[in-house]
């Protein structure tokens, strides 16, 4: 009998009865848990993919590997797949997967007995690559998020108005030379903000600064940015909100006019 005519007479069950049994089986096994597993990450696409397989965990095997990896220009993604895995050993690739370069990692399955099959269920997977806004994508929703704000505004009746414009920044006047509301939208952080900015004069800054209690009293607490080295400054307040999703629109915006219209009413008293 040849060794594939002798995997394929194991059974799924004999495959946990010894190491070389259970590296033997696997080789040949519907992979479809973990084939599901990996299609979650695109960039492993045309990527080397190594795979190790055990019967119970170990820590040469973990450290063989890395050191195995070392080979490729590019990092691979290592598959292990255990039937007995070890706490400590779970951790470790834990760990490891926060540190490894963004494109590669460790995956860690468990094989278990179901039926008359081997299947396996996912323990540890790296961090999934999230796709960034092209330049484009962010300009385009810098614009759509200004329209709707001028939709709104424009209902609301405020005078907090600005022009759709593909930026992350709106200037709004307030009467008084060099100084303007400045409202914000980031991506990054996942933010809108209001601001006081300050342009060419520390001492309007300063001079407000002495009635930061007086202000905050009626704004609530407010970020004092001086920005030395600058000749501008700002006084900032934010509201949290994932503007990369249309549906946390339309409460952003009503809380930036909000916020625009309190900082108005309260700064121009002391301007």
């Amino acid at each position: 009998m040849d060794k594939t005519t002798e995997t394929l007479s194991l059974t799924a069950e004999q495959a946990f009865k010894s190491r070389k049994n259970f590296e033997d089986f696997f080789k040949d096994c519907d992979k479809g848990d973990i084939i599901r597993t990996l299609a979650d990450y695109p960039q492993a696409d045309g990527k080397v993919i190594a795979t190790v397989a055990e019967l119970t965990q170990s820590a040469d095997t973990l450290i063989s590997t890395l050191a195995e990896i070392q080979k490729y220009k590019q990092p691979p993604f290592i598959v292990w797949v255990v039937a007995n895995e070890k706490e400590t050993l779970v951790q470790s690739i834990k760990s490891l997967n926060s540190f490894l370069v963004k494109g590669c990692g460790i995956f860690l399955f468990k094989a278990y007995l179901n039926g008359n099959k081997m299947a396996f269920e996912t323990i540890v997977q790296p961090q999934k690559i999230t796709k960034r806004h092209s330049e484009t994508d962010t300009k385009q929703l810098q614009l759509n998020y200004w329209t709707k704000y001028f939709e709104i505004c424009d209902c609301l009746e405020s005078d907090m108005q600005v022009k759709p414009a593909s930026q992350h920044w709106q200037y709004i006047p307030i009467g008084k030379a060099g100084v303007s509301i400045q409202l914000t939208i980031n991506t990054q952080q996942n933010c809108v903000g209001c601001e006081l900015l300050i342009n060419n004069d520390k001492g309007i800054f300063y001079s407000l600064e002495k009635l930061k209690d007086k202000i905050e009293k009626q704004l609530g607490e407010l970020d004092w940015q001086e920005l030395k080295g600058k000749k501008s400054s700002r006084i900032r307040k934010v509201y949290s909100a994932d503007i990369t999703q249309e549906t946390n629109w339309e409460t952003a915006v009503k809380e930036q006019i909000r916020m625009a219209e309190e900082f108005k009413s309260t700064f121009t008293k002391y301007l």
